[in-house]
C-alpha cells in the first residue's frame, strides 16, 4: 500500500509538470477530442493543492461528514485526523 501511495504521489509530480508523460497516456484516456483531452489535463492540474502548509483543522473538517457518510468503507476506523497524519518539517 506504501509503495503505491508513493507510486501516486510520484504521478501526480510528474502530470503536474510533464506534458510527454500526458501524452504517453492520452490513448488510456479514451478523450473523443483533442479538446477533451486538453480540459482532462487541466483539470488533473487545477485540482493539485499548492504547495504550503497544511490546514490540519479544514481536514478534519472534511473527514467528519465523510466517516458519518461513508463510514470505515471510506475512511477506515479514522472518526478524527490521527496524529501524524501531516508531515511538518522542522518538527
Amino acid at each position: 500500500m506504501l509503495m503505491r501511495s508513493i507510486r501516486g504521489l510520484l504521478t501526480s509530480a510528474v502530470l503536474t509538470t510533464s506534458d510527454a508523460a500526458w501524452d504517453r497516456i492520452c490513448e488510456r484516456m479514451n478523450a473523443k477530442t483533442d479538446a477533451q483531452f486538453a480540459a482532462l489535463k487541466a483539470g488533473f492540474r487545477a485540482g493539485i493543492p499548492a504547495e504550503g502548509p497544511i490546514n490540519a483543522q479544514a481536514a478534519e473538517k472534511t473527514l467528519r461528514p465523510m466517516a458519518k457518510t461513508g463510514g470505515p468503507d471510506l475512511v477506515g476506523d479514522a472518526t478524527d485526523l490521527p496524529e501524524g497524519t501531516f508531515f511538518a518539517p522542522g518538527s
